[in-house]
């Protein structure tokens, strides 16, 4: 069982991609990274037990000082359990 309390079955498609960009040598700032990241899970029946999106972007000037956000979207999960 997983810390949230759901108990997944073992026959399961998982799907996940993640793209990383850094770019530097940008006027006035040191370097700036975009990411995003897209996880799919699907049991056998085609019933995704979770999904998610994640996008976000960090700039880091040339003061060694650093901003980023990012923005995480996971709908609700469905107990995939066992029984």
């Amino acid at each position: 069982m997983n810390d949230l309390g759901f108990l997944l079955q073992n026959s399961q498609v998982n799907l996940g991609y993640n793209f990383v960009l850094t770019e530097s040598n940008i006027l006035g700032i040191q370097s700036r990274k975009t990411t995003s990241t897209s996880i799919s899970q699907h049991n056998i029946d085609g019933v995704p037990p979770q999904i998610g999106q994640s996008n976000g972007r960090a700039w880091s000037n040339t003061k060694n000082s650093r901003f980023d956000f990012r923005f995480l979207y996971l709908p609700k999960r469905i107990d995939d359990g066992l029984g």
